[in-house]
C-alpha cells in the first residue's frame, strides 16, 4: 500500500485555494451593476476557466452574496460546517452508550 504524497497534496490544495480567491476577486470587480444570475454565470465561468469545479448551490449562492458585500450567508455556512465537525468529533470521542 502506498501513502499519498502529502506535500504534493498540500501544494495542490494551496494552488486551488489561490485560484478560487483569484476567481472571486475577478468577479467582485465585474459584479457592479449586474444581476444575481449574471454574477452566478460570471463566477461559474471564472471557476471553469481556472479548471476548478463549481461548488454546491448553497456555497455558490453564499459566494455570490459575498461578491456584493453580504458575508452573512458565507458566515452562516462556515458556522454550520464547524457545528457539523463538532458533532462528528463528539460522536467519535463520546460515543452513545
Amino acid at each position: 500500500m502506498e501513502f499519498p504524497d502529502l506535500k504534493e497534496q498540500r501544494d495542490q490544495y494551496k494552488h486551488e485555494a489561490e485560484s478560487r480567491r483569484e476567481a472571486f476577486r475577478a468577479v467582485r470587480v465585474e459584479a457592479a451593476g449586474r444581476s444575481r444570475e449574471e454574477i452566478i454565470d460570471l463566477y461559474a465561468a471564472e471557476l471553469r476557466s481556472r479548471g476548478l469545479s463549481i461548488p454546491s448551490h448553497d456555497i455558490l449562492d453564499a459566494n455570490v452574496d459575498a461578491t456584493t458585500g453580504n458575508f452573512i450567508p458565507l458566515a452562516r455556512l462556515t458556522g454550520q460546517s464547524l457545528t457539523d465537525v463538532a458533532k462528528l468529533l463528539r460522536g467519535i470521542f463520546y460515543p452513545p452508550r
